[in-house]
């Protein structure tokens, strides 16, 4: 049985890995003399839940095309249960 996990998160830090993740990449086209129609270069960008520091994180990891991870986020959450929010 899947029961639901309901996730409170910091929507300004959400926001700034988000365009960290897209500011890393617009660089890394540039340096490599990519176009605006270029496709991204990173094939990968991986969400999960984990701790870090026995703190819940939502972690978000993006990867090159040839598997190295680029940027890497870890943004605390706080994990609720849904009667509770």
């Amino acid at each position: 049985m899947n029961l639901p996990i309901l996730v409170e998160i910091d929507l300004v830090q959400l926001r700034m890995a988000l365009q960290s993740i897209v500011a890393n990449n617009e660089h890394n086209a540039f340096h490599h003399g990519a176009n605006e129609n270029a496709p991204l270069q990173y094939s990968t960008t991986i969400l999960k839940l984990a701790k870090r520091e026995m703190i819940p994180c939502l972690c978000m990891d993006a990867f090159t095309r040839d598997g190295v991870v680029a940027v890497h986020h870890s943004i605390p959450v706080r994990i609720m249960k849904v009667e509770d929010a």
